[in-house]
């Protein structure tokens, strides 16, 4: 991955790249094991804000400072105030990133960290590779691990004690947004293995 510092003139003319505080940073294209679960995620993400005061973005970019653009997968705005022209300018209340191989390392610790930065209060992490979902929560200006809610194969859970089996959960349910259940199993649907 290639890092270019350039001025703030400079970054109008720059498309599918983000801004870290000035430092650019390309964007890889996505695969296709993240369109398999961007696409189910989205749906559900969809229908539970098609009628909400809220609004659901996908692959639009978040302004934070005249040096900070990030693109993530999904952003949830409640305010209508912060979207000018086709992007956001000013902090989602929700930010969702699906991981690639390519983007594991920016996505949870570059990203998170400017996204509890700027305030951020609920950012997902979707692994497609461990067919899990962590939530964060900003508390006290920090990102903090809530909750991982993971699906386990079934040579997994026979594995398990039943307080290890107890200890599973794969029905996320957001605590910012009272209604939105996201069931593991949907989101992950077209990527699982035979053993799920």
């Amino acid at each position: 991955m290639t890092n270019i510092a350039l001025d703030y003139h400079d970054f109008s003319e720059i498309r599918a790249e983000e801004w870290f505080e000035g430092l650019i940073m390309k964007m890889s294209p996505q695969g296709i094991t993240h369109g398999r679960v961007v696409r189910p995620l989205e749906d559900i993400l969809d229908r539970y804000f098609a009628n909400s005061s809220c609004e659901l973005y996908s692959d639009v970019y978040v302004y934070f400072t005249k040096k900070t653009r990030l693109a993530p997968d999904f952003a949830v705005v409640c305010d209508p105030g912060i979207i000018k022209g086709e992007s956001i300018h000013g902090v989602p209340n929700l930010v969702v990133e699906v991981l690639s191989p390519s983007t594991f390392k920016k996505d949870k610790n570059k990203k998170k960290a400017t996204y509890e930065k700027f305030g951020v209060p609920e950012y997902w992490i979707v692994d497609s590779r461990n067919f899990s979902i962590e939530v964060h929560l900003l508390k006290d200006g920090k990102l903090e691990l809530d909750d991982i809610f993971i699906l386990a194969s079934k040579e997994a859970l026979d594995n398990m004690t039943a307080e290890e089996m107890g200890n599973i959960n794969h029905i996320l349910k957001s605590k910012q947004f009272g209604g939105l259940i996201v069931d593991l199993y949907k989101v992950f649907q077209n990527v699982l293995p035979e053993d799920y």
